[in-house]
């Protein structure tokens, strides 16, 4: 009994997720506004929406209010900065996990918010407009679940001040990300530094993260939602010929099966899915190599260097740990 509670919960989280899909994508497409299509919001509705549990320790206001900060700041980037888009981005990024960390809240997907505008430099006022009110109806409906006890409220805890070990952390993700903008950049693998790639990278890097104890499960996800979406976009709408829109409900709806399946409830890969809507169609079909390249590169990295006591999560082993010694 209880199973089939939970099956049909997941079912009607997933179709309230796809139903947000197709209502961005498909007023993207009846007012040709291609800034209206914002990733992240499949990502925030996986975390917020389809996973059991809130994916971040966070509430719905701030959801709300850190979308919103963060799609200003990013559109100003791209919009008033001058330097090469590796550094804009640099910078975006940093400003990102500063606001983050004095956020009081682990909500990781701003990053992406404001990142995306200066990756794809877009100039209109109508990507933070569409990402305030796309923000707005999740929380509205999160909202609505909980009251229809859909899902369970869950008290926001504020997470402590930055300690020096986070300034220390957030130096060295920035020096990183930084490498691996210039090198995408310069040598056109652009994809491989796609925002929801480095909204990933920002939670490996965290010693608490989950995917951290099942890395080869985590990539393989990530990869395969971004390869559902290009998959889904290249036989619905280049093959069939069917608007965008039905490419993205299949999209998430197979994302949210994979996640489902593989009970890891990592949303940048959602993000990925609905991300390849809005890539150029030439790059459809190298885009999920590329995503599962960085995503492999980026978690070996947070592995081996965002580490606690020197040892690396996926070496240890409670079997292994050498037993205390009695006074």
């Amino acid at each position: 009994m209880k199973m089939n509670i939970l099956k049909s919960k997941s079912i009607i989280n997933t179709l309230i997720t796809a139903l947000i899909v197709a209502f961005m994508v498909g007023i993207s497409q009846i007012t040709n506004q291609k800034e209206i299509i914002f990733p992240e919001i499949s990502a925030i509705a996986i975390g917020m929406i389809i996973a059991p549990k809130r994916a971040w320790q966070t509430n719905k206001i701030l959801v709300v209010g850190l979308v919103s900060i963060c799609t200003v700041i990013g559109l100003f980037i791209a919009i008033f900065l001058p330097f090469p888009k590796w550094i804009n981005m640099l910078i975006a990024y940093i400003l990102a996990q500063i606001i983050l960390i004095f956020s009081k809240t682990s909500f990781a997907p701003m990053i992406s918010a404001t990142v995306l505008p200066v990756l794809l430099e877009t100039k209109s006022i109508i990507y933070p407009i569409s990402a305030f009110l796309l923000s707005l109806i999740i929380a509205a409906i999160v909202e609505l679940l909980e009251k229809l006890n859909l899902k369970d409220k869950e008290k926001y805890i504020p997470l402590a001040l930055p300690s020096k070990a986070d300034y220390i952390n957030t130096i060295i993700r920035s020096i990183i990300a930084g490498l691996m903008f210039f090198i995408a950049l310069k040598f056109k693998f652009n994809f491989s530094v796609a925002p929801p790639l480095i909204v990933a990278f920002t939670e490996f890097s965290k010693i608490e993260c989950k995917a951290r104890t099942h890395p080869v499960k985590a990539v393989l996800l990530i990869f395969l939602c971004s390869f559902a979406g290009a998959l889904s976009r290249g036989i619905l709408c280049q093959l069939l010929n069917l608007p965008l829109t039905v490419a993205a409900i299949f999209a998430i709806i197979l994302s949210a099966i994979l996640i489902y399946s593989f009970k890891l409830y990592l949303p940048p890969a959602g993000a990925l899915a609905i991300l390849a809507m809005i890539i150029p169609q030439a790059s459809l079909y190298i885009y999920p190599i590329q995503i599962l390249v960085s995503a492999a590169l980026l978690m070996i990295i947070a592995l081996v260097i965002f580490r606690k006591n020197h040892k690396i999560p996926i070496f240890q082993n409670n079997k292994l740990k050498k037993p205390k010694l009695s006074p």
